[in-house]
């Protein structure tokens, strides 16, 4: 039984920005494609809670750089 359908609209958890941001801090979307699915699956079915940790980690910066 389906009990709850959360939408992320806009830039709930990926903001519209994201890929500037991410480029700004090192990445590369293009490149990093795979990953950037892969981690938004896994929030998407709740495995993972810490978008921020994760991205930062991927970027070698502090999650509180990236969040900032």
């Amino acid at each position: 039984m389906i009990k709850a359908i959360i939408f992320d609209c806009f830039g709930v958890v990926f903001s519209d920005n994201f890929e500037d941001n991410y480029r700004k801090f090192g990445g590369d979307p293009v490149k990093d494609k795979q990953f950037l699915e892969e981690v938004i699956f896994t929030l998407s079915t709740g495995k993972e809670k810490n978008f921020n940790r994760i991205i930062a980690s991927r970027l070698n910066i502090a999650e509180d750089v990236w969040s900032a």
